[in-house]
């Protein structure tokens, strides 16, 4: 399991410091956990194959937290993604996708699953054969939150 921070960020970017995503990766697997602006640079300077996600997991609807959401999603039509995203995330995720795409004209190409947690309980939300990420509920203002805890699988 290797850990790269993109950005640990609120509020703003300052120097040194962009607005907060993180990506994971388990085995060959590619995970994005939230998607702050800026996001897609941090991917290309980390040398991150972007193109290798298949779950992105957004912890609240914070701008600081989805305001690079879009781009990211957008980016993918350009480079004709086929594969179906899944996107784990608090309730209003697809609901504020759905808007900006109607506002801003964006068809996408690819399927997306939104995939909307009860942020208040602690559940399993997504399982494959190497990892399970489970739900960890959180307390930030009065806003919706879930925190994401990765188990990595036994191996034989």
């Amino acid at each position: 399991m290797q850990v790269t921070i993109l950005g640990n960020s609120s509020g703003g970017p300052f120097h040194g410091r962009n607005y907060t995503a993180q990506v994971l990766q388990v085995e060959n697997h590619y995970f994005l956990i939230d998607c702050g602006e800026g996001t897609q640079q941090q991917l290309f300077h980390n040398k991150v194959p972007y193109d290798r996600f298949r779950q992105i997991f957004i912890s609240h609807l914070h701008g600081d937290h989805v305001f690079g959401l879009i781009g990211l999603l957008t980016s993918y039509c350009l480079k004709k993604r086929t594969e179906k995203m899944q996107l784990f995330a608090p309730p209003g995720l697809e609901e504020l996708v759905a808007h900006t795409a109607r506002l801003c004209g964006i068809v996408f190409p690819y399927p997306m699953e939104f995939v909307e947690v009860d942020a208040s309980v602690s559940r399993m939300v997504f399982e494959n054969k190497h990892t399970e990420v489970w739900t960890i509920p959180l307390n930030h203002r009065s806003t919706p939150c879930s925190g994401w805890l990765f188990r990595e699988k036994a191996k034989p």
